[in-house]
């Protein structure tokens, strides 16, 4: 079962609902990646410092900044100036230092997006006498590899419910075989979820024909084998 982004977002109902989920899953991943240092997901409230997640140890030494940004289907000017606004504040706070600043973002930007990205990376980098590690970006695919790699996407995209929910609906209603059918044909395999003996279905094959097949018609599972 593989999920993407727009999933996400209807796991969780609404865009703020996504929103705090995804900075929540990127604190979870940002544990593992950086595993035995400090990671600290941040309460979201005016004077925040521009943080959303961070590395290290706040106030003491220079800091990983994680900036979450639940941008999926739009990358406009709004949300450049975002962006913009968000690492202004962080690298020019007066309560810690970045000693990087990454971007997460659930969308995969086009060749024009790409194109501002690098310019504005490339100028705030020079602006700061930083080199490119300073700035960088994590997509949407990058991110999902991510969790994979670590683990976490089961949990993340919460296939590990679904995954629980159809072990309990086999537990509880699984197909049954179903023997004694008045056939003749040795190739004849039925299956179906009821528990009436009397009820019998059979599908005859062409002696010309030879091929498997299934069909599940009204919760009846009909099987030929060759």
């Amino acid at each position: 079962m593989n999920r993407d982004w727009h999933d996400f977002k209807a796991l969780y109902g609404n865009i703020s609902g996504a929103r705090s989920a995804f900075e929540s899953a990127c604190e979870t991943l940002f544990r593992e990646v950086y595993k035995g240092l400090p990671v600290s997901q941040v309460k979201v409230q005016q004077g925040d410092g521009g943080i959303d997640v961070f590395i290290g140890n706040l106030g003491v030494d220079p800091i990983i900044v994680i900036q979450c940004k639940f941008f999926l289907d739009t990358f406009g000017e709004s949300q450049k100036k975002q962006i913009r606004n968000s690492f202004d504040v962080a690298v020019n706070s007066d309560d810690f230092k970045v000693k990087e600043w990454v971007l997460c973002v659930p969308c995969i930007l086009d060749i024009k997006e790409n194109s501002w990205w690098f310019n504005w990376r490339n100028k705030k980098t020079s602006e700061h006498k930083e080199n490119e590690k300073f700035i960088s970006i994590r997509n949407g695919n990058e991110l999902i590899d991510l969790f994979k790699q670590y683990g976490l996407y089961n949990q993340v995209f919460k296939i590990e419910d679904s995954i629980k929910i159809d072990e309990i609906y086999n537990a509880v209603f699984p197909k049954k075989r179903v023997a004694n059918l008045k056939t003749t044909n040795p190739n004849l395999v039925l299956f179906n979820n009821y528990s009436k003996k009397n009820e019998n279905y059979y599908l005859e094959r062409g002696v010309d024909k030879e091929f498997s097949a299934s069909l599940e018609v009204n919760n009846i599972w009909i099987g030929i084998a060759t």
